[in-house]
């Protein structure tokens, strides 16, 4: 789960057969029937914006969802900021356990 529909693209364009990525469109929607189908799969994980509204969209869907797990980006405040400063996605997912680089 990201926050921008920007976020979701720029992952499924990069990572396409690994991952599924749904974009909420804000960090304070409530999850609509095709979000709460995903979210229920086993692994979900939040890649929520480094700011203050990504850290309450990780507290509430943490809330709904116990099983998700935290996964921002290691720098920059989104995806697409990390993928404009260099990050290399394939290699963010391997080490943290989501994927093959």
């Amino acid at each position: 789960m990201v926050e921008s529909e920007l976020d979701a693209f720029a992952l499924c364009s990069i990572a396409r057969e690994i991952l599924f990525s749904v974009a909420i469109g804000s960090n304070s929607k409530t999850p609509d029937i095709v979000t709460d189908y995903w979210a229920k799969r086993r692994n979900l994980y939040i890649c929520h914006d480094n700011d203050g509204g990504g850290a309450r969209m990780l507290e509430k869907w943490t809330k709904l969802f116990p099983h998700a797990q935290p996964f921002p980006v290691p720098f920059g405040k989104d995806i697409g900021g990390a993928v404009q400063m260099g990050l290399n996605v394939r290699k963010w997912l391997h080490e943290g356990g989501i994927a093959r680089a």
